[in-house]
């Protein structure tokens, strides 16, 4: 079982932001946009110090531990009916980041903090079910295929927004 302090800051940034998702709905609208970004900062520096795992579940265990977990995700934090940001959701990214000539991709603030919720959520039921080396593998490979993109595309409009209001 790992205990690294850096995994053990990580679980305490996942189990923050997942509770600022679940609560966002109680914030008003400039408390939800500093809060976001702050989370989404301290996500992505502590994941950048994630330790290599390798998981330990077969795929037919992982099955199991994933089993119903769709349907135990809150209904507040899909992305159609999550409460968002007044005034800002949608943005425009470069789908190849460096090629200039690149076509330019449209994100959503929402589809960001839901999609970066499932793939926190999915880790922690691995690490609340003792799969911890499941659980940072989880979280290190989609960092770099997944919710660290969302993240890091919210990060810098959350930002760029705060900054020019």
């Amino acid at each position: 079982t790992m205990t690294n302090a850096d995994v053990a800051t990580f679980v305490q940034h996942a189990r923050a932001f997942c509770a600022f998702a679940e609560h966002a709905h109680r914030l008003d609208n400039e408390q939800r946009l500093v809060a976001a970004r702050q989370h989404l900062a301290d996500l992505l520096s502590a994941g950048l110090r994630l330790p290599d795992a390798a998981p330990s579940m077969s795929a037919e265990q992982s099955e199991l531990a994933d089993a119903g977990f769709e349907a135990l995700l809150p209904a507040n934090v899909k992305s159609n009916t999550w409460v968002g940001f007044d005034g800002v959701d949608g943005y425009a990214h470069p789908l190849e980041l460096f090629d200039i000539s690149s076509a330019i991709g449209w994100g959503s603030l929402r589809d960001d903090v839901s999609d970066i919720y499932r793939d926190l959520r999915q880790g922690l039921a691995y690490w609340d079910q003792g799969f911890a080396d499941d659980a940072v593998w989880s979280w290190r490979h989609s960092l770099g295929t997944h919710w660290g993109q969302h993240a890091s595309n919210a990060l810098a409009t959350l930002h760029e927004w705060i900054s020019k209001v």
